[in-house]
């Protein structure tokens, strides 16, 4: 029960998070790989969902070096994804 009470903490806490003008995981995650400027920039359309809840544990599971390429904003959106 402890799990999804922090669970339904993260998720009031972080409602509402836009990830609007910052960086995306896929676009971090290609700057992480070195990529070139036209692939960082195409990495972006990658990331369609409109909210944090909706990332793919997926995507989570296999960018965990990504955070270290985000800005602010970018870290903000996907923490509670990280977190949950």
């Amino acid at each position: 029960m402890e799990k999804e009470s922090v669970i339904r903490e993260i998720e009031t806490a972080f409602d509402g998070v836009s990830r609007e003008g910052g960086v995306s995981l896929h676009q971090a995650q290609a700057l992480d790989d070195y990529r070139h400027e036209e692939e960082v920039a195409q990495a972006i359309a990658l990331d369609t969902e409109a909210r944090w809840q909706d990332v793919p544990e997926s995507d989570i599971g296999v960018m965990d070096a990504a955070m270290c390429f985000m800005d602010d904003i970018g870290l903000k959106y996907y923490l509670p994804a990280y977190m949950v």
